[in-house]
Formats: structure tokens, C-alpha cells, sequence
């Protein structure tokens, strides 16, 4: 598991509002195109926040298939995607109890082939705490409040994405016309 602690986060935090499923399916389109070969993603967030939502409509994006199958990996741990332009191992750690399993799970493979993408990485301990996506999501009355921590490159790249600031820019302008509250601003800029 050396690879996993080696990455460098984070350089940036954008944090914003997401208002509905749509947005939050908008996001991870968004994310999606801003990923590459070796980058981790993790998801944070209690039950219910949107975490499978997210992962769900970044790797159809990915395959470029808005009807593919991406069940949740809770029972199965991890499921692969290999059919797409980036090859996706999406994991859900909800269920494991100790952080040595993790290691049986192949994701320094899953990192040299593609794209790393884990639900619930608190329950791996430090494992994951160094990243080029770390998103937490949580509950916003009836919207949910994101927050992406980026490393290094990953900034560049998520800034640099015409959908990205796109999304973005539509957040700001929902914030200016009172379409949002309670996030001021509806996204920011945070060096560490």
C-alpha cells in the first residue's frame, strides 16, 4: 500500500452546494472528465449524501454509457470497470472491519491500471489520507454541501476543465440570485 501514501494532498479546497440528484450527477460527469491514469478519488460522507450517486454518474461518464449498470460495491467491496477510456475500481469499505483486508483488495494494481475510486476511506484508518480527490459530502437541509481537496496537478486539472468551470460558474450565479443561501461563497478558493 506504499503508492497510496505517496500522492500529496491537498493544495485546494472548493466548497459549494449541491441543490439535487441532478447536480450532484453534473459533478461527477465534471470530476470524471478531470481524472487520469493513478489518481484517488475518496468519498466521504455519512449514509445518504450521494456518495454512490456521484461515483455512479462518474464512471458512466467514464464509459460514455448514461444507462450502465454500476451497482454499489458494499457487498461485493469493489467492482472494476475496464470498458471505458480510464479503467475505474470503485470500492465501498463500509463493511470492513480491519484495515489488513484492505490490503487484499489490490488497489496499488487498481492505481497502475486506472482510476482508484473509494467509498467510505475512513474505515481504512490513514490509508487514504493523501489523495488528488478528496470529496466530503453532507447533508444541507434538502441539498447536500460538497467539499473537493485537491493535490497539486489535480487542481490544475479541475480548474482547467471547461465543465468544471462551468458547473461552477452556474453555482455562482444560482448563490447571486438567491437561488442559494446558506453557502457564502458558493464555492472557495482555499491554499493551504
Amino acid at each position: 500500500m506504499r503508492r497510496l501514501r505517496n500522492n500529496y494532498c491537498c493544495t485546494m479546497t472548493f466548497t459549494f452546494r449541491l441543490d439535487d440528484e441532478e447536480t450532484t450527477k453534473r459533478l461527477g460527469k465534471g470530476l470524471a472528465l478531470s481524472l487520469k491514469k493513478g489518481d484517488l478519488v475518496t468519498l466521504h460522507g455519512d449514509l445518504g449524501t450521494g456518495k454512490s450517486t456521484l461515483a455512479r454518474a462518474l464512471i458512466r461518464t467514464l464509459a460514455d454509457n448514461e444507462v450502465l449498470e454500476v451497482p454499489s460495491p458494499t457487498f461485493t467491496l469493489v467492482n472494476t470497470y475496464d470498458d471505458q477510456r480510464l479503467i475505474v475500481t470503485h470500492a465501498d469499505l463500509y463493511r470492513i472491519d480491519n484495515t489488513k483486508e484492505i490490503e487484499e483488495l489490490g488497489f496499488d494494481q487498481a492505481l497502475e491500471d486506472g482510476v482508484l475510486l473509494v467509498e467510505w476511506p475512513r474505515k481504512a484508518g490513514s490509508m487514504f489520507d493523501n489523495t488528488q480527490f478528496a470529496i466530503f459530502l453532507e447533508h444541507d437541509g434538502d441539498g447536500r454541501l460538497v467539499t473537493i481537496k485537491t493535490a497539486n496537478d489535480a487542481t490544475t486539472r479541475l480548474e482547467r476543465s471547461p465543465f468544471m468551470r462551468s458547473f461552477l460558474k452556474k453555482t455562482n450565479e444560482k448563490k447571486q440570485s438567491g437561488a442559494i443561501s446558506s453557502v457564502t461563497p458558493p464555492y472557495t478558493f482555499v491554499k493551504p
